[in-house]
């Protein structure tokens, strides 16, 4: 009779569950690694744009105040026929008032806002799907991996109850199996 290995199932869970960990951190890592890459190149990118907008900002603010001096020039020559009374809001309609809101916003200022928000959509897009992928991986791996080992656990634990309730009945290791054919006088 060959010696039975015996496993133990609480040693065998807790041994799939550190490789189960592991991976899980080294997945993990990856995908930290290169989403903080990403991350990095657009917040530098995002600097750069807000350079470009605070020196293009700087020339705006003079050209405006430029503008302000010449329009108070001219209002305090003329006066205004304007009266902020006539003013309905209950008029405006909703249409109108989103296109008002293009107003508030320069298109620089709405550009940035548009590729942050895209930027930071495929960002998150892109980790979801390596998160997915690597889950996938884990869990395929596990059930490829586990589910047949533990089958193979669960029979040796079969296996060596059996045997240990034989020994237990006194019928010993050998009793369960066949005995030999009787002699015949043909075989001799």
């Amino acid at each position: 009779m060959s010696e039975a290995v015996e496993f133990n199932p609480e040693e065998v869970v807790a041994t799939l569950e550190a490789a189960v960990a592991a991976a899980e951190e080294e997945i993990n890592e990856a995908v930290s690694e290169e989403v903080a890459e990403e991350i990095e190149e657009i917040l530098q990118e995002e600097e750069e744009k807000k350079e470009l907008e605070q020196e293009e900002d700087a020339e705006v603010e003079a050209a405006v105040q430029k503008l302000e001096q010449e329009f108070a020039e001219e209002e305090s020559e003329e006066e205004s026929d304007y009266d902020d009374d006539d003013f309905d809001p209950a008029d405006e309609t909703l249409y109108e008032r989103f296109e008002a809101l293009k107003d508030i916003f320069s298109p620089k200022q709405r550009e940035i806002f548009t590729n942050l928000s895209s930027n930071i959509k495929s960002a998150s897009k892109s980790l979801t799907l390596k998160l997915g992928s690597s889950l996938w991986y884990v869990a395929t791996t596990s059930m490829l991996i586990g589910v047949p080992l533990a089958i193979a656990i669960l029979n040796e634990t079969q296996l060596t109850e059996l045997e240990k309730e034989l020994t237990g009945a006194g019928l010993g290791p050998g009793a369960a199996a066949p005995s030999p054919a009787p002699a015949t006088e043909e075989a001799k």
